[in-house]
Formats: C-alpha cells, structure tokens, sequence
C-alpha cells in the first residue's frame, strides 16, 4: 500500500493584495536568473522603443515577458530530485537528501541543488538520484521499527543533517497527511503516495489517516527522546574530559540545552525550527508531539534571514502565512490556554 504523504515547501497561501509583493519576489528568486532579469529589461526597452510606448504594446510585451519568466513554473517538471511546481513539492535535492561527506567524514557545503536558495551555502546533494537520507527515507515510509532500532543503535542520527539543512524533525514536519474529508488542499491538489501511486484528489479513508497520524506521532516521540538523549550525553562527555584536563570549560561544549538543541534553536538552512515546518505544512500530529516537550518555546522566531517573507516570524505567524488552517487553530488554543495557566499561577497586585 502507498504512503500518503508529500514533501512540501509550501501549503499554497493565499494570495491577497497585500502579499503579492513577497509572492511576486519569492517567483523571481525560485524561477529566474539575473541573466532572464536582464533579458526580459532589454527585450522590454527595445520593443517600447520600435513598437511605442502605447497599451497594446505594453500588454503584448508584459505577455511575452510573463511567459518567459514563468517558463519553468509553467512547463511540467522532469527533475525528481528537485523543485515540482506543478504538484508544489519539493524532491531530496533541495530538501531532506543525502549529503555529500570528504575524505574526513565531513559534510562538504556548497551551492545548493538547482541554486534553489541561492543566499547562503549549504549541505551539498550526494548526487542526482542519490535520494533521501537513511533516516528520512524511514519517515517517508513509515517505519517506526526501522526508526526505533536505528535511533537505539545511535541517538546521534535523530540530529541526521540532510539537503537544506534538515534534521528528521524538521522532515517530519515537511511530510503531510490530509485531513479525513479535505484530502484535497488549497491548491485542490489531493495526496500522493511515494510512490507517486495515488491519484491526484482521491481522498483518504479516516481509518488509514488515523493509522499515519500515530505512526507519525510514534517516529516523531522517538526522535525527541532519542535527541534529548543525546544531548544531554554528549554534554556529560564533555564536562568528565573537562574535568579530567583539570577543570575549565572546553571551547567545545554543547551549550545549548536539550530542548533548545532539539527544537528551539535547532534551524535548517531557511532559519526554521521543527515547530515552523510543521506549523506552515499542516503537520498537526508533528505539532501535537513538539509542543508536549517541557520549556518548548511557542514563540521562538526564525531567524529570518534566508526565508523569501521578510523577517522573522514565531511558527503561528507562520501557520498563518502559509494559510495552514488547522495548525492555525491548534497553535491558537494551546497557547490560550498555555497564557490562561501562566496568568493564574502569577499572583495579581489585590492577592499580594
């Protein structure tokens, strides 16, 4: 049986008059390159020049250019391992595949696949149909076994670095599973399987969305106790061997607590947390594991500075954007309800 579930990047906002600007930017630095910029400028100038400046010439020309400039949103896609704007996804190249490592075991960083964030260097693909990493590829199937036995083995790999910086937590969180009656999206684009076997708008029985959902909740539970494991380990290795060089602290230690290491600061290449992902894809059950840690951090922002939206946002803002209606609503409630207990525990001026 296929998998229902699809890597994304995005949950379609909505466009609105007030957005259109990031849309329009996030489209020219997805689809085209400076040299298309110049072209299109070039070709622009030159035909109001022979042709005139007048309306119908102008709109003819804005076609052409749109057409151009749009070309590889609007042709199908071919590259699996890249962007799909057709099915809004994205493949392992650009997110949550293997890594290329050196001759010293280390993650080589570079220009990413298809340039497709182009501000900042990142964790170089293995190569094109390399696929998934070892443990994605476990949660795209599913395997809560497989995930457990590994993270057992070594806890270490619950911090897994993949293509776009992702750790399995931040994949998780990338990986959807429809609602029972809405299994069509807002782009009225239904599931697919990994195997790309489902066909587009077929719905999902409640029973088998039920079924994923705690499998999902199960990986996800693993991966936060096996990295809050870790963590907490290497930071006791660390202070034994300070300890043992005669006191001091070594440059290094693993300052950040568990938590933050785990879910709080823990950011991928676009300045996301875990709780961004899966707040912008829908991932409720992804949410519902995250949030139930101890000192998570509701409002953490992202870091704002490699994301096409302008500025750092806490993952409900994300949600929000991203019009993730259901992620919407569980954030708002649990935070309701996370501010109603804090402001009875905070003794008022009157009960002093």
């Amino acid at each position: 049986m296929s998998t229902p579930i699809s890597t994304t990047s995005t949950s379609d906002p909505t466009l609105t008059l007030e957005s259109f600007p990031s849309h329009f930017t996030t489209f020219l630095l997805t689809y085209t390159t400076p040299f298309d910029l110049i072209l299109a400028t070039i070709f622009l100038c030159f035909s109001l020049y022979k042709f005139g400046a007048h309306r119908q010439n102008f709109l003819a020309t804005a076609t052409l250019i749109a057409a151009y400039l749009g070309r590889k949103a609007i042709l199908p896609a071919t590259n699996l391992d890249g962007w799909d704007p057709g099915n809004d996804t994205v493949g392992p190249g650009i997110y949550g595949g293997k890594v290329l490592y050196d001759e010293k075991n280390n993650i080589v960083y570079g220009k990413q696949y298809q340039n497709h964030n182009p501000f900042v260097d990142g964790p170089v693909y293995e190569g094109k149909g390399a696929g998934y990493s070892f443990m994605n590829s476990l949660l795209r199937a599913f395997d809560v076994d497989g995930l457990e036995t590994a993270l057992e083995r070594d806890p270490g790999l619950s911090l897994e670095i993949s293509t776009g910086g992702a750790t399995p937590l931040h994949f998780a969180g990338m990986i959807r599973i429809p609602n029972n009656n809405a299994a069509k999206n807002a782009t009225g684009k239904g599931p697919r399987g990994s195997d790309g076997s489902r066909s587009v708008g077929e719905t999902i029985p409640s029973s088998e969305n039920a079924f994923y959902e705690e499998k999902m909740r199960k990986m996800v539970k693993s991966l936060l106790q096996a990295c809050l494991l870790h963590i907490t380990e290497e930071q006791n290795k660390q202070k034994s061997a300070s300890k043992a060089r005669g006191g001091g602290t070594s440059s290094t230690t693993v300052s950040l607590s568990p938590v933050d290491a785990c879910i709080n600061k823990n950011i991928d290449l676009w300045g996301y947390t875990p709780l961004h992902r899966a707040a912008g894809n829908e991932a409720v059950a992804v949410l519902q594991e995250l949030v139930a840690v101890e000192s998570v951090d509701l409002n953490v922002m992202s870091t704002g500075v490699y994301n096409l939206y302008g500025g750092p946002e806490t993952p409900l803002e994300t949600a929000r954007r991203e019009s993730a209606v259901v992620a919407t609503r569980f954030l708002e409630e649990i935070m309701e309800k996370t501010e109603g207990e804090s402001s009875k525990a905070t003794p008022t001026d009157a009960n002093r």
